[in-house]
This record gives C-alpha cells, structure tokens and sequence, in this order.
C-alpha cells in the first residue's frame, strides 16, 4: 500500500522482518498475557481454598474462646459453692435437706400432696 502525497511517495507497508518482528512481539506479548492469567488461576486454586479454612478455623476459634469464658465463670461458681459446703455447717445442713431430703433424728416429715394429684 502506497500513500502519494505530492511528489513524493510514502510507504506503509513494512519489510519481510519488521512484519515478523512484531508478529513476534505481539506472540510474546499474547504468552505473558496467557502465562499470568494461568498463574492467577492456579494462585486462587491452590490458596483460596486454605484462606477459607484459616476463617473456618478463626470463627472456631473465636466459639472456643466464648465456650471457655463460659466455663470459667461456671468453675468459679462450683468452687465456690465447693468452698461453702465445706466451711459452713449451716450451708450444709440446708443443701442436705433441701436436695437429699436429709432429716434429724426423730423429725417427722409432712409431705403435701397438691389436689390434682389425689384425683389420679
């Protein structure tokens, strides 16, 4: 293809090597295109499904920690109710007979039975 402007005449068309060249380049440009859009496949292929994880196990994590706190002060409860049991006779007495249906020597117990119950 010729462009005449005037008298002199200009060339477009490129020589044998320049057309190879940049058929060279634009191969070479299509394969680093190519070559990066694979690596960013296998990035996420073979990491995104350990990133999931690592969340999985922090959200584990973070219901482990809220379980324990729980416990803790459920602990502190029991040893303080422990602690109570052991040093105080009166405590004792009360839990003894509220829970167990422990009675004294020679006490009597009256049982209550509600009306619903004596129709049945």
């Amino acid at each position: 293809m010729r462009a005449e402007a005037g008298n002199s005449a200009v060339s477009l068309e490129l020589p044998g090597d320049a057309k190879s060249m940049k058929l060279a380049l634009l191969k070479l440009k299509i394969i680093k295109q190519t070559s990066f859009l694979v690596g960013i496949g296998m990035f996420l292929v073979i990491f995104l499904p350990g990133y999931a994880k690592i969340q999985q196990l922090r959200q584990k994590n973070k219901e482990l920690e809220i379980e324990m706190k729980k416990l803790s002060r459920e602990n502190l409860v029991l040893h303080s109710e422990k602690d109570k049991l052991e040093k105080d006779p009166a405590y004792l007495e009360q839990v003894g007979r509220e829970e167990l249906g422990i009675v004294r020597k020679g006490e009597i117990i009256y049982r209550l039975v509600p009306e619903e119950e004596k129709k049945k």
